[in-house]
C-alpha cells in the first residue's frame, strides 16, 4: 500500500519533523543559555522569532505524528487537487441530452422525466458543464466554494418548493440526491 501524503513516514514529512526537532533543540538550548549564562542581548530577538515559529508548527508536527494531519488548501483561490482532478474527468466525458441521461440512469425509477430535466437545467445555471454530470457526481468537487444551500435555493425557485435548514442533513451533495430530494418534495407538496 502506497503511503499517503499525510503519512509521517514519507520523505517530506520526515524532513519537516526533523527540522522541527532541530529547531526545538536550538530554542530550548538558547533559552537555557539566555537565562543561565546570559551570552548576548542580540539573541533575544532571534529567540523570540524562533519560539513564535515553534508555537505554530509544533502542534502541526504533533498532529502528523498522531495520524491526524491538518488539511490546508488555498481554495477557492486555487482549486483543490480533488476539484482539479474531477474537472479534468468531467471535461473528458461526453455530454448527455436530457433524454439520454434519463434513459441511462432513471428509466423505470419512478422519477418523472421532467423533474430530471429541470434539475439538470437548474444546475446549468452554475458555471459547470451540467450536461456531463452523472448521478453519482459529488457537486462540491466542481467548486470548492460551493454552498449546497445555494443549489437548494435555485432548485426551490425552479420547482416552487421551499427548503429550510431542517432539510440540509438530507443532502449528500450528489446529483442523484438532489433529483430524489426534489422528487420527494414534489410528492409531499402534491405536485404531479
Amino acid at each position: 500500500m502506497e503511503p499517503s501524503n499525510a503519512d509521517p513516514s514519507t520523505g517530506r514529512w520526515r524532513m519537516f519533523l526533523a527540522v522541527e526537532g532541530v529547531l526545538l533543540l536550538v530554542a530550548v538550548t538558547a533559552t537555557w543559555a539566555e537565562f543561565t549564562v546570559r551570552p548576548a542581548e542580540w539573541l533575544v530577538l532571534p529567540l523570540s522569532v524562533l519560539w513564535t515559529w515553534l508555537v505554530y508548527t509544533l502542534p502541526i508536527a504533533a498532529l502528523y505524528l498522531l495520524g491526524r494531519p491538518p488539511v490546508m488548501t488555498l481554495a477557492p483561490l486555487i482549486p483543490s487537487a480533488q476539484s482539479r482532478a474531477f474537472r479534468r474527468e468531467l471535461k473528458g466525458r461526453a455530454a448527455l441530452t436530457d433524454g439520454e441521461f434519463y434513459g441511462r440512469f432513471y428509466a423505470g425509477s419512478g422519477v418523472p422525466r421532467e423533474v430530471v430535466a429541470r434539475v439538470r437545467g437548474s444546475l446549468e445555471g452554475f458555471e459547470w458543464r451540467a450536461d456531463r454530470l452523472v448521478p453519482s457526481d459529488y457537486l462540491p468537487w466542481l467548486d470548492d466554494d460551493l454552498d449546497l444551500a445555494d443549489v437548494l435555493y435555485r432548485l426551490g425557485r425552479e420547482f416552487g418548493v421551499r427548503f429550510t435548514k431542517v432539510d440540509y442533513p438530507a443532502l449528500d451533495g450528489t446529483v442523484d440526491n438532489l433529483i430524489r430530494l426534489i422528487h420527494a418534495r414534489l410528492g409531499q407538496a402534491g405536485h404531479p
